[in-house]
This record gives C-alpha cells, structure tokens and sequence, in this order.
C-alpha cells in the first residue's frame, strides 16, 4: 500500500479542560504517557523524508507543548504545511500573534460547541468566551474553522451556532456526531482484536438518544442548506453517512445493516510517543518510527492483515458511531456472510 502524502501527529494528549464528551479523559485520569523531546521529534520528521507534504497536529491540547512552536518551525524547514486543532483556551494573543511568522501554518480549528452557557456546560466554566476571543484574534491570521460536536445539550443551538460562526469570520463549521460506544460494544470489540483494554480508547455509554433530540437533529438538517446560502458559510458533517442513517447510527445498528469501510484506513497516525497506530480509538502499536523505517512498519505484514481484516469483519462494534466510518462505494446493504471472525487479530 503507498504511503499517503499527509499524516496526522499527536504531539500530546495532555489538556487543561474535561469536556463531557471526551474519549481521553480516562487515559488522562490513569496518568497519561510519555512524550517525545524536541530531539526525538527531530529525528522522526528526518526519518519521513520528503514525501509528506501536509501534517495534522491534534491532540489533547497542542499547545500546551512549550515547545510547539519549535515543532512548526521543524515542519517549515522539511516543507510541510501544518493544520492543527485547538480548545482556544490557552493561546494568549501575544503567542497567536507569533504563530503568523509560519507560513506553512495554514489553519487552526477551534472547538465551540455551542453558545455561551451551553458551550460552558461541555467543556468547563469561562471557556466560552476564552475560545471566541482566541478565534477572533487568530482570523485574519489563518485559515479558522470550528468544530461543534453534537449533543443533546446543544443541539437546538446548531443553526444559531452557524450564524454567529458566519459573524465571526469562520470559512466552515464541521458539525460532529457524537462519538461512543457502549460497555458491550467496546467489549466484544476488545475479544476480537485480542487487544488490552488500553488498546482502546472510546467513551461509553447507553445507546440510544433523548425523545426530543432526533426530531431537532432532523428539523436542524433540513435548514441548513437555506442557512448556508444565506449566511455564506460553508457547513459539514462527520460522519456523513450518519445523516441519512440517523436511527440506525443512533441506536448502534448500523454495521448489522450496511456495508462500511473506515475512511482512516489510508492515514498514517502517530501517537505522542512515535508509535505508528491505526486510529485515535485503537492504539496498538504496529512499529515506532525512532526504531523502524516509515515504509517498513505502514506495510509490515501485522498492518496490512489488520486493514483487511477490519475491512472484511465489516469494522467492529465500537467503529459503528464512528467520525470516520463510511458507507462501502456501490453496495449500502450488508452481505449476509459479513461477520467477526472467530480468530482475533494478533
């Protein structure tokens, strides 16, 4: 398999907020992890060579690295343009205004999910106005976007969320469905993959929405595409194939009635220690990057097996709620002889 053009970097999964919704928090509360020094970084970026072009840096809260513009500045010199995601709550203006001088920073999402209380209520006391202030500051900088992850706590602010995100100067709000799982989702997925449970990572949680929370979802949906011509603002969702399957996305049935396929099966992701992993949910190392070439570990005999086997189990349990699933091109309906395979995957 080639090696694809971008790759996304954990610098961190440390951060300073607790949001609700956070499939983190409870690698956080176990202590968290090491992370690599500007010197092993170093040597990893050098390792790649010149065919990436692009980066993603997520986190955790990126900038709560001292070193992050260090990173950048190491990014600028191999030639790779820089995305990154932030909370917005710990960037002073005086470090945003330092950012400019990047020229391959080439954007920052902020995340906003919702207005005011309703943001608060997710993602901490204050941080509402930290974050607004921060996106405010950085447009005009960079390329912004905002990400709002939908819940039942903000999802009547959806389309007042797109209007002040127009106000403000956003080029895209990316609204995201919320991702979980359930205890026996996560379960079943475990005994599968043979996998330690902290080979995974997901939050869980009941299936299933409140009563009134589907019907404003769908009544949202219908009106922001008048919303998006009026205001000038481009909206998008994640996963999309949710949208069209909302109770079968909801209730955790979807992968026992479509064919799916992982849009990150062609992504290249390395975690905060240098470890080559397949997603932000299922962290098992398949090779470190300090000790192995790039090519070596993205098409080791243990990765390509998985990516088939993913593929042909029909994803897993805990893949179906997923931002990055997606409906299988030229077949929506799951093949009947579609099932986990007996043998865990090693």
């Amino acid at each position: 398999m080639a090696l694809p053009s971008t790759f996304t970097f954990e610098p961190t999964l440390r951060c300073n907020l607790r949001c609700t919704m956070c499939y983190q928090n409870e690698y956080r509360d176990a202590g968290g992890g090491p992370e690599l020094g500007m010197v092993e970084i170093r040597r990893l970026v050098s390792s790649l060579g010149h065919r990436f072009r692009r980066a993603y840096l997520v986190g955790g809260e990126v900038f709560l690295r001292r070193d992050f513009e260090e990173i950048l500045s190491l990014f600028r010199e191999h030639g790779i343009s820089v995305f990154l995601t932030s909370n917005g709550t710990v960037l002073p203006r005086a470090r945003l205004a330092a950012l400019a001088r990047f020229a391959n920073l080439a954007g920052i999402w902020f995340s906003l999910d919702g207005i005011g209380a309703v943001h608060d209520r997710v993602r901490g006391r204050g941080t509402f106005e930290l974050t607004r202030r921060c996106l405010e500051a950085a447009r005009g900088r960079f390329e912004v976007g905002a990400s709002f992850v939908i819940l039942p706590d903000n999802v009547h602010q959806m389309l007042d969320h797109a209007r002040l995100m127009a106000s403000l100067g956003v080029v895209e709000v990316n609204f995201q469905h919320e991702i979980y799982a359930t205890e026996e989702e996560r379960e079943a997925s475990r005994q599968w993959l043979g996998w330690r449970p902290d080979e995974l990572m997901v939050s869980t949680r009941p299936a299933g929405a409140p009563p009134e929370f589907l019907p404003t979802l769908r009544a949202n949906l219908q009106a922001l595409p008048a919303a998006e011509r009026e205001l000038g603002v481009v909206t998008s969702f994640e996963p999309p194939i949710a949208n069209a399957r909302l109770d079968e996305f909801y209730a955790g049935t979807l992968r026992g009635r479509a064919r799916l396929f992982c849009r990150e099966i062609d992504n290249l992701r390395i975690d905060p220690q240098g470890n080559v992993i397949f997603c932000p949910y299922l962290r098992r190392s398949f090779g470190n990057l300090l000790e192995q070439p790039v090519e070596e570990v993205w098409n080791s005999s243990a990765l390509r097996r998985f990516r088939v086997d993913l593929l042909e189990a029909n994803l897993l349990p805990i893949c179906q709620r997923c931002c990055k699933v997606g409906l299988w091109p030229g077949g929506a309906e799951r093949p009947q002889s579609l099932d986990l395979p007996t043998a865990a995957v090693s």
